[in-house]
Formats: C-alpha cells, sequence, structure tokens
C-alpha cells in the first residue's frame, strides 16, 4: 500500500492535470487576442504533462519519483500564481487544485521515508554473458 504522501501527490497530480486541461480549454475564448493567453496555455500544457508524468512515476515508485516531484512542484506554483492572476479567465479552480498539487510534491519530494531500497535496471537492460 502506498504511503499517505505517495498516494496524496498522485491524487493532487492527476486532479491538477485534469484542471490544466479544462483551463486550456476555457482560455482560448475567453481572452482571444491577449498576448498572455498564448504563454499561459503554454505553462498550462507543462503543467498538466509534468503532473501526469510525476504521478505515473509515483505509480510505479520510479527511482527517479522525488527528483520529478520537485520539479513538478516548482512548475505548479507558478501555474497556480499565474491562474491566480488570470482569475477572470475562470482559473480559480486551476489554481487551487495546482498550489494543492504543488504542495503535495514537495511533501513526497523532501519525505524519504517511502524510498525503498535502490531500484536496478530491467532484465533486458542487462548485457548477456558471453
Amino acid at each position: 500500500m502506498p504511503f499517505p504522501e505517495t498516494k496524496e501527490a498522485i491524487e493532487a497530480c492527476r486532479s491538477a492535470a485534469i484542471r490544466c486541461r479544462a483551463a486550456i480549454e476555457a482560455v482560448s475564448p475567453s481572452a482571444p487576442g491577449d498576448p498572455d493567453a498564448a504563454d499561459h496555455v503554454r505553462l498550462l500544457s507543462d503543467c498538466m504533462d509534468a503532473c501526469w508524468i510525476t504521478a505515473r512515476m509515483l505509480v510505479r515508485t520510479s527511482a527517479f519519483a522525488a527528483a520529478q516531484a520537485r520539479h513538478t512542484a516548482s512548475i505548479c506554483r507558478s501555474c497556480a500564481e499565474a491562474c491566480r492572476i488570470h482569475e477572470d479567465w475562470g482559473l480559480a479552480g486551476c489554481a487551487e487544485s495546482c498550489e494543492r498539487a504543488g504542495e503535495a510534491c514537495h511533501t513526497f519530494a523532501v519525505d524519504e521515508s517511502w524510498q525503498h531500497a535502490p531500484v536496478r535496471a530491467p532484465r533486458d537492460f542487462e548485457r548477456p554473458a558471453h
């Protein structure tokens, strides 16, 4: 069973990714011709992708999950801040979700109790004996 920090981070990342996707669809018609909209859509896309990747890495207990979670925490915080600036585009829910994911990823990344024994490369990456 996953540690509480892992489960919370997985759920928060999934939720943020879904909210970012919805926000992408909301920003374009809400801000036609606004130069900030294109930048914000890129940030939302980065956040969405980072959250999905992090959730998948946490599910499979990747050896790189903590590093990815630190990276995702930073992206989520930036996205939350930008969504708060553009709340008039209907992004308050996205801001809250990204903030929660950023906090959950940070908590996961700094809590080393989840870590297991060192991970070995899968057998198909090992050299065959000659």
